[in-house]
């Protein structure tokens, strides 16, 4: 945010240098004074000298260009994370603006200025330099024919508007450019409505017709100067890369390092005389904070010993455990970040506005082979996932861009680089990709971090009912927490029977004494994770009503819930 910010106020101290002013000063002359009272490069050659306007003309090209250049360099470059791309998007847009602003009402000279033309074509040359340039063709023909800088200025940027709606845009120039361009171009009209009073006069000078080729050469040179440097410009046709691959590359460079491999280890007990013998695995994770934070899948590291983590740059490093969501398959990691390397993170998305035939990619470790790019689309989302923990994942994504055994706990990601999920799973009997792949929406896990890293768990609430069988009806209390909220309201579970048989006493368990529960809150229980989902959404303290038939009988029991622990 402060960097964007920085960028913006840049724009306009830059787009306020009162370059005409200052060099009619050193002349003695107040340009402001004489002529149309402009500060721009054409009062400036008609009243104080070619070399003059020549200079200012470079410069007022030059302070649009650069700062815009920069902007959109560190987009390019993703240098603020934690600004997601599609939003960083417009700072180029609003630093762009600032720089005519500046122009136009510089801070310098009471908020009095030029008319933004030549800081204008900055702005365009750093933005869409195909449409610069035939801007600037049109530009130099008009000036050549009429003679009339300001003809050929207004003409020019109705071109501009022109050239990026029907050439570049189809060839994926960002739409929030496309919109500045078009009314940058009316701002640049409108600063010269008294212009075109005097044109309709028959009273606006024209050019001295030697000065024009040292607006051409001065234009030239700052055109040359953007095309060396096409900053985030789409590749060009020539280059043999198409759209789609464009955005392959572009996503890839932006994230590939904030993808890490994580190796486990562990010691089971299984030899012969009962010595540990270790085991190891391997999975994905994402960098997430500039501090060292990585998510995975609790599945990655559940029951590791110890972790390495592989850096995009091979550098290893220990991890640990900070914080586990077995229910969601969600985990933690944290390293301390070698002095050396600066971490790379990936922002997060929104995956409720993912829909089916949207292209993501997945960045991996499969079969250990470190960020491995995979491509593909969503085929489903809305899918049912059972955890580990026997619990459900809902509104699971389905894709089939290839995920194989050591995806698990990476990125999924959209087009514009942003994370959409964490790719978790594939449907295959062979164990490897057969195009059914699986990712946890980003959107549960942006809930659950805050509270992983803050609490090491999830706090969910908790009902004190610990094991229950599914029936056509409902679900039958299986076990209890002797002092959990449950008991404590009277939900009744399994009977113990003792009785005589032969002479012997026998202690068996009647669970068809137990309670079965049919509804929460009015609706209704079929399965163990419909009543849990439903309490899931809640906070301890509360108040439900749990519907449970008793010998036959419907009875309502109102319970209090408490602090559970995580799963």
């Amino acid at each position: 945010m402060l960097t964007a910010l920085g960028l913006i106020a840049l724009g306009y101290l830059l787009g306020s240098i009162p370059t005409g002013y200052w060099v009619g000063k050193i002349k003695g002359i107040d340009i402001r004074e004489v002529g149309s009272g402009s500060t721009g490069a054409t009062n400036v050659a008609r009243n104080v000298g070619k070399a003059a306007g020549v200079f200012v003309l470079i410069v007022d090209v030059l302070k649009g260009y650069f700062p815009v250049w920069l902007a959109m360099f560190l987009q390019k470059a993703q240098m603020m994370e934690s600004v997601p791309y599609s939003d960083w998007m417009i700072v180029p847009v609003i630093v762009a603006a600032m720089t005519l602003i500046g122009h136009s009402k510089s801070i310098f000279l009471n908020f009095k200025g030029g008319k933004s033309a030549a800081t204008a074509l900055g702005n365009v040359i750093a933005m869409q330099p195909v449409a610069a340039a035939i801007t600037f063709a049109v530009f130099v023909i008009i000036s050549l024919t009429t003679r009339i800088i300001s003809i050929a200025s207004m003409t020019a940027a109705v071109t501009a508007v022109i050239s990026v709606a029907t050439i570049t845009y189809p060839y994926k120039a960002p739409l929030p450019y496309v919109l500045y361009i078009a009314l940058g171009a009316s701002y640049v009209i409108w600063r010269h409505k008294d212009n075109i009073g005097r044109i309709m006069r028959g009273e606006e000078k024209r050019l001295f017709s030697s000065l024009i080729p040292f607006i051409i050469t001065t234009l030239l040179f700052s055109q040359s100067a953007a095309w060396s440097k096409p900053a985030a410009s789409p590749p060009s046709n020539n280059s043999g890369i198409s759209a789609d691959e464009a955005v392959n590359i572009r996503v890839y460079k932006a994230t590939n390092q904030a993808v890490v491999n994580i190796s486990t280890s562990s010691q089971v007990q299984s030899d012969f005389f009962f010595a540990p013998i270790p085991r190891e695995g391997f999975g994905s994770g994402v960098i997430i904070s500039p501090e060292g934070y990585i998510l995975t899948n609790n599945h990655v590291i559940e029951g590791a010993q110890r972790l390495r983590i592989t850096l995009y740059n091979g550098v290893n490093v220990p991890g640990d455990i900070v914080g586990t969501d077995p229910a969601n398959d969600l985990a933690i990691i944290k390293i301390v970040p070698p002095s050396n390397t600066r971490l790379t993170t990936i922002p997060f998305g929104d995956s409720s506005k993912l829909e089916v035939g949207r292209k993501v990619l997945a960045i991996g470790n499969p079969f250990g082979l470190e960020r491995t790019l995979t491509v593909g689309i969503v085929s489903s989302t809305g899918r049912t996932m059972q955890t580990g923990s026997g619990r459900l994942i809902k509104g699971i994504i389905q894709t089939d861009a290839a995920i194989n055994p050591g995806n698990s706990g990476g990125p999924l990601l959209d087009s514009s680089g942003q994370m959409v999920g964490i790719t978790t799973a594939i449907f295959s009997r062979a164990g490897q990709s057969a195009g059914l792949g699986f990712a946890i929406p980003i959107n549960i896990a942006k809930n659950l971090v805050p509270e992983l890293i803050a609490h090491h768990r999830i706090i969910r609430p908790d009902t004190g009912i610990e094991a229950v069988q599914q029936l056509d009806v409902g679900l039958r209390v299986m076990r209890l927490d002797p002092n959990g909220p449950a008991a404590k309201a009277g939900i009744q579970g399994p009977k113990n029977v003792v009785y005589q048989q032969g002479g012997f006493t026998i202690q068996s368990v009647d669970s068809t004494q137990a309670d079965v529960i049919t509804m929460v809150d009015n609706q209704q229980v079929r399965s163990a994770d419909d009543l849990l989902s439903y309490v899931d959404k809640l906070k301890a303290g509360q108040i439900v009503t749990l519907g449970v038939l008793r010998h036959g009988k419907l009875i309502k029991v109102p319970l209090k819930l408490t602090v559970g622990n995580a799963g």
